[in-house]
């Protein structure tokens, strides 16, 4: 009975140094991921689909390196994380199709919808682009500010077309007077 109690006691022991470390094992993750960079991705075109998030590592050989991957689940959604330490271009691809995503290390939160492809039938063997849809993105984001600048720009480049168009006909105008 005494070895019995002796077992006992160190088993008891032995369990609480598993519960310690695996509560300095969690606490430690924990930490870890919520410094990182996550993204929430719904994908509900592609379900059950392999998903993965690259950074190029070199421009001029247009290497990539693979930061995460993933399946996405049936219900269309998944969720990609890295720990990254400057703003980087990063692609999201599933498939053949793929989109890019600037990562500001001063948001660590993205929630993203991606939407179904439907040039990827048309596009034997080429990589199609899609536009990724950001939900909740804030106003200071790199991603808010880029497109807010390609929206600046087109709305520039429509009045230049339009301008354009109009020129030949205040040209012709002014020869007749």
């Amino acid at each position: 009975m005494g070895t019995l109690v002796v077992f006992s006691k160190r088993s008891e022991n032995f369990l609480a140094m598993n519960r310690l470390t695996a509560s300095f094992f969690f606490i430690f993750f924990g930490v870890k991921l919520a410094l990182c960079t996550s993204i929430s991705i719904y994908a509900p075109a592609y379900k059950n689909q392999s998903i993965t998030w690259k950074k190029k590592i070199d421009y001029i050989t247009n290497t990539n390196e693979i930061i995460d991957h993933e399946i996405i689940d049936s219900n269309g959604y998944v969720k990609l994380y890295f720990d990254f330490k400057e703003n980087e271009l990063t692609e999201i691809s599933i498939g053949r199709s793929h989109s890019m995503l600037y990562v500001d290390t001063s948001n660590y939160q993205y929630n993203l919808y991606f939407p179904k492809d439907t040039l990827i039938d048309q596009a034997s063997l080429k990589k199609s682009e899609l536009q990724i849809v950001f939900l909740n993105l804030e106003i200071d984001n790199i991603n808010s500010l880029i497109l807010d600048f390609n929206n600046q720009l087109e709305k520039i480049d429509t009045a230049t077309q339009v301008r354009l168009l109009e020129w030949p006909s205040i040209a012709m105008n002014s020869k007749t007077v």
